[in-house]
């Protein structure tokens, strides 16, 4: 792609770079995780909840176990405003933790939900979390990266079919995760499972 021979440690720094851009793109459904946090009664917004997840990347949603209740995102700019608030929470993203909004709340366990970026791939560890179908985007990313790291010649170091073909695999990779969504979004909204009557 690019018609060069490349040290091994450059390799892995384009492969690692196009990785994080890719996962960096969108709310991937593979890369998302769950955690828990545990609250004492009369916890106060200004004591953290706890850290964020090691290796985070977006937040998606934070529940409270009891009813199952989903929590508002609270602009960390506005959380003064947003005080009086129970069902909030906030990040302060540079202290790394993550806060409830509003005072004196009861006891309780909060699920969060978020994505998270992966691990650097290594020479010893070349795994992808993604599916195999998915793995060819990253050789095509960083062709473009290296063209904007050698800031050579373009048309020694780059063919615009390569972008048309990024983009291409993109989009596949994009409707396979709006497929997984919408088919997440239609489990959620059914009717819980009842036993007939025959069977109590």
């Amino acid at each position: 792609m690019v018609d060069d021979v490349l040290d091994t440690d450059f390799v892995y720094q384009l492969v690692n770079d196009a990785m994080n851009e890719v996962e960096t793109l969108e709310i991937w459904e593979i890369l998302k995780k769950e955690t828990t946090y545990s609250v004492s009664a009369g916890y106060s917004f200004s004591s953290a909840l706890g850290t964020l997840p090691t290796r985070f990347l977006h937040d998606v949603l934070m529940v409270e176990d009891n009813g199952n209740i989903p929590y508002d995102k609270v602009d960390f700019t506005d959380r003064i405003n947003k005080k009086n608030n129970p069902l909030g929470y906030f990040m302060d993203l540079n202290s790394n933790n993550i806060h409830l909004s509003g005072e004196n709340h009861s006891a309780k366990t909060m699920y969060f939900y978020y994505t998270e970026f992966s691990d650097d791939l290594t020479p010893g560890d070349p795994d992808w979390v993604f599916p195999d179908w998915c793995h060819s985007i990253i050789p095509l990313k960083m062709a473009e990266l290296y063209y904007a790291a050698d800031a050579g010649e373009k048309s020694r170091s780059w063919d615009d079919r390569w972008s048309n073909q990024y983009e291409r695999m993109l989009g596949r990779m994009e409707t396979w995760n709006d497929t997984l969504k919408l088919r997440n979004k239609r489990s959620n909204s059914r009717s819980p499972i009842t036993t007939p009557k025959s069977l109590r």
